[in-house]
């Protein structure tokens, strides 16, 4: 029997951070043939991942220098700088009006490009599988994946591109979000007249109720677990480094994206005060896709907190974590680290203080009190670790072979 192909496609640094582990589980499995594709230029700054690969024996493809000629190539760089474009009008109405001529010609210019799609996947062996990740159904290249995926019955399926970490799941708290809602509106009810779905969606536990996919049907939504976060992978994947030990407490901030309803002057505050700690070694992690966030660091002199490192390497570097709406929390228990959430900061609540596995903090002076104090509850963190990161399964292996059993199946 023939093995399979699957069929992989990488946009970001989080779709990497997830597919990795499922990736180097199916490697050298005789029943898959695994080709992997990346799309948009983000994943091309994922150095350790593409060395990963490398290593494994695979070479990450770019889908449009592959299967894209040179005309589409120069249409693509259009409709991208079309995308861009973002008009500048005093006058909404004028604006509204240049923004729909703008998405009318670039929905044009996509159909155009949808053949080299279609070619893709009509070429393909029949028994073919298509990986991408969730919640990019109604964007350009993915909507014609699952178009064309289900017009040759070819299965397409979506793994996670991030694990949605809030406890409210109707909506999200946004500074941006919630302006032009009638322009939104109204783009809606003039392009996305089919929504498309994937035949299944992969996920971690407490996902069916996000507030992205609730309206999708559940026999298409598998909640299973959380592979980048388990023991396993991170001794597989991370490199190890060591660090000299310090007389101060090293305290790593992480930021998070501004949409969740933060304080951006609450949190400058809090970050100025710990940084005149003199008992305190001081590191500030950036977001991945949103960098600094629109903290202002600068003038706030706080750029020498600054760091580059890969988040995981600041959290083997620290003794304690700060951190309020980011799932890289999960990474944080696995490696015990005490991890203080200002709640005060934001207006979402998480996971992870509803189960008590962070020191829920309410205000600046509450935080300084308990940053060298805090010890998480061992007993609690083991539980959320087995019910969330490994969803229940006993073991690594059982994860896997599950995660593996739904995409083949």
């Amino acid at each position: 029997m023939e093995p399979r192909r699957l069929n992989i496609f990488i946009r970001s640094y989080n779709d990497f951070d997830h597919i990795l582990p499922i990736i180097h589980f199916l490697h050298n499995k005789n029943f898959v043939e695994l080709k992997i594709f990346g799309y948009s230029e983000r994943y091309l700054s994922c150095h350790e991942h593409i060395e990963f690969l490398k290593n494994l024996g695979y070479e990450i493809k770019n889908f449009e220098d592959e299967y894209f000629g040179h005309i589409s190539k120069k249409v693509l760089k259009l409709r991208n700088f079309i995308n861009l474009y973002n008009p500048k009008l005093k006058n909404k109405y004028y604006r509204y009006l240049i923004i729909y001529l703008q998405k009318s010609f670039n929905i044009f210019l996509e159909k155009i490009l949808s053949f080299n799609i279609k070619r893709f996947v009509s070429q393909d062996a029949p028994q073919s599988i298509t990986l991408m990740d969730f919640l990019t159904e109604n964007h350009f290249p993915n909507k014609y994946f699952i178009k064309y995926s289900n017009h040759y019955k070819r299965p397409i399926i979506a793994y996670l591109h991030g694990w949605y970490i809030f406890t409210d799941t109707e909506k999200q708290v946004s500074g941006t979000r919630g302006k032009n809602r009638v322009l939104k509106l109204l783009l809606r009810l003039l392009f996305e007249k089919k929504i498309r779905v994937y035949d299944k969606y992969i996920l971690g536990p407490t996902q069916k109720t996000f507030w992205g996919l609730n309206k999708i049907e559940s026999n298409r939504l598998i909640e299973i677990g959380i592979p980048r976060f388990t023991y396993e992978w991170i001794n597989c994947f991370q490199k190890k480094d060591k660090y000299d030990k310090e007389t101060k407490c090293r305290v790593a901030i992480f930021l998070s994206n501004k949409k969740f309803g933060v304080d951006l002057h609450k949190l400058t505050k809090l970050i100025k005060i710990i940084s005149e700690l003199k008992y305190v070694t001081l590191k500030i992690v950036p977001h991945t896709r949103q960098g600094l966030s629109s903290l202002n660091v600068e003038a706030n002199n706080l750029q020498k907190f600054l760091t580059n490192d890969s988040s995981y390497r600041v959290v083997d570097w620290s003794d304690v974590c700060i951190a309020y709406g980011t799932s890289m929390i999960s990474e944080m228990l696995i490696k015990k680290k005490p991890v203080i959430v200002p709640d005060f900061l934001h207006t979402k609540e998480t996971i992870y203080t509803k189960e008590e596995v962070c020191y829920s903090s309410k205000s600046a002076s509450d935080l300084i009190d308990n940053l060298t104090t805090y010890k998480p509850d061992t007993e609690k963190v083991n539980l959320f670790i087995k019910n969330h990161i490994y969803g229940g399964y006993d073991s690594y292996d059982h994860l896997m072979n599950k995660i593996s059993k739904e995409i083949f199946s």
